[in-house]
């Protein structure tokens, strides 16, 4: 048994170490004995096994940011502290910490995202323990976000980036209103987010490999015939962009700028924005262009050449052609969940990601207490 103490310095370790390996196996869907011979601490008076449903997945994936709802009654609310301060997640073993953000906790429930070392296309277990009044606070929720991820942005409340980086961004002529997880961001007209030029932004793609996505909700069926940009970036002084997309005559579109800057590769993906939340992404993997939409590629062209690098700022829901406010492509409908990250992600992954802000890659079993 670890106390919290100890418990907290593990996961900070453990993160920084590059995660645990494979969870242990359960099989799903069956609650625990709620006997105190398990219990990872038992200054915790409550706890939820939550099944990971590996099996819905076509590979594995590593470090993989969870998103669970945590919702009575199920789950005991009214036992935690107000602020979540007293929730931990623990691997199946009972004796891993794992690395958690909490985003909201609201009446109806917490949604938290939890960092999974390893998820195998197998259903395992993880816990989330809490009810200790005297717990001392939580770790760090940058370290849900591995060193790959450059930026993860909730877009809710306020426009904190999560990973250690701190790219905080900045809205303007934006609305909150329910999301994927907590709150999203309504793109009113003329609105936008945006993230001041870092030096950790302004090298994406310089090893070759990124990832850009966002969750989009369009406020029409299809998608409004002009363009709209979900994400991107200006090239130097110019008009072209050093990555940009969105969406085109009704469907997807994206482009990435290539040394020395004067030449875009385009990619489309053809007409499948729907009036619903997708999950949009442009893949760079070394030698292709991908654009991809709940994590099915729609479009791939060949890409030869370095992307392009600029101390830019990156925008969120308007484009900017060599102005100082962005005044172009402004997005009609809602955006949330964006990251940036130095790795091509694989449609696998993206799919992973499309079924966990479902809800479809976990439960979580009525809790037990002793």
């Amino acid at each position: 048994m670890l106390s919290a103490g100890s418990a907290l310095s593990f996961v900070i370790a453990s993160a920084l170490l590059g995660g645990c390996g494979r969870l242990g196996f359960e099989p799903a869907h069956v609650a625990g004995d709620g006997l105190t011979g398990d219990w990872w601490d038992l200054g915790f008076a409550r706890r939820n096994r939550i099944d990971v449903l590996g099996s819905k997945l076509a590979s594995s994936a590593t470090d993989f940011p969870l998103l669970v709802h945590l919702a009575p009654p199920a789950f005991d609310l009214a036992a935690m502290k107000l602020n979540g301060g007293d929730l931990r997640f623990v691997a199946a073993d009972q004796l891993t910490p794992l690395a958690y953000e909490i985003e909201t906790v609201t009446p109806a429930g917490v949604d938290v995202w939890v960092r999974v070392p390893e998820i195998q296309v197998v259903d395992e277990v993880i816990w989330a323990y809490y009810g200790n009044p005297s717990a001392p606070p939580g770790p760090s929720g940058e370290l849900v976000w591995a060193p790959e991820v450059v930026g993860a942005w909730h877009l809710g409340a306020n426009g904190r980036d999560s990973t250690s980086h701190h790219l905080d961004g900045a809205f303007a002529g934006t609305i909150a209103v329910p999301g994927i997880s907590g709150d999203a961001r309504e793109m009113q007209t003329g609105g936008y987010f945006e993230v001041s030029p870092a030096s950790a932004l302004a090298a994406i793609g310089a090893n070759g490999t990124a990832t850009w996505s966002i969750w989009l909700w369009p406020h029409s069926h299809p998608a409004p015939a002009r363009t709209m940009t979900v994400m991107g970036r200006q090239t130097d002084a110019g008009g072209l962009n050093d990555f940009r997309f969105g969406t085109s005559s009704g469907g997807t579109s994206g482009q990435i700028s290539v040394d020395p800057g004067s030449v875009d590769v385009g990619v489309s993906g053809g007409q499948d924005v729907l009036e619903r939340w997708q999950l949009l992404a442009l893949v760079r993997d070394g030698s292709e262009l991908r654009l991809t939409v709940d994590g099915v590629t729609r479009g791939s062209t060949t890409m030869i050449g370095t992307i392009h690098v600029s101390q830019n700022r990156v925008l969120m829901g308007a484009d900017c052609n060599s102005c100082a406010v962005p005044n172009d492509d402004y997005v009609d409908g809602i955006l949330d969940e964006a990251r940036i990250e130095s790795v091509a992600r694989t449609d696998d992954w993206l799919t992973a990601e499309v079924l966990d802000a479902n809800g479809q890659l976990d439960v979580v079993e009525p809790f037990e207490q002793h």
